[in-house]
């Protein structure tokens, strides 16, 4: 859960300074009263203007820049995560893919035998760390 105080040290951080001024509480209280944003959602909002978008904040102005930016750093964020599953979901598949390539073969003879294993990749000429 993020907390007033975690979006506090995130605006400290990116505004450079060492405490918020009246101005920033307030527009953080109306952006929360009024406006239905969660502090998630301004920090988020801040942090694609100042790091994404690569814009230095003004400090005579606050956060005000909040609204502005709010809906795409929502969608932003939002196709990151996309993004991240997608990739989970394709190194999940490659690696049930690869597990799947070993097959174990059981010699008849009256000496014992490790089990061989051979693995399909090396035949086909597949890479198997991607």
């Amino acid at each position: 859960m993020f907390s007033r105080l975690d979006l506090e040290e995130r605006i400290k951080k990116l505004y450079e300074i060492d405490d918020i001024t009246p101005m920033m509480k307030t527009q953080i209280d109306r952006f929360i009263r009024t406006d239905g944003m969660s502090y998630r959602d301004i920090a988020r909002a801040l942090a694609y203007f100042c790091v994404i978008l690569g814009n230095k904040p003004e400090l005579k102005f606050g956060i005000a820049i909040v609204p502005s930016v709010k809906e795409a750093a929502n969608a932003f964020y939002d196709e990151k995560a996309r993004q991240i599953k997608k990739q989970e979901a394709d190194v999940a598949r490659k690696k049930l893919k690869n597990d799947n390539n070993i097959i174990i073969c059981k010699t008849v003879s009256t000496k014992r035998h490790k089990e061989n294993k051979i693995d399909l990749s090396v035949i086909t000429g597949e890479d198997t760390d991607e």
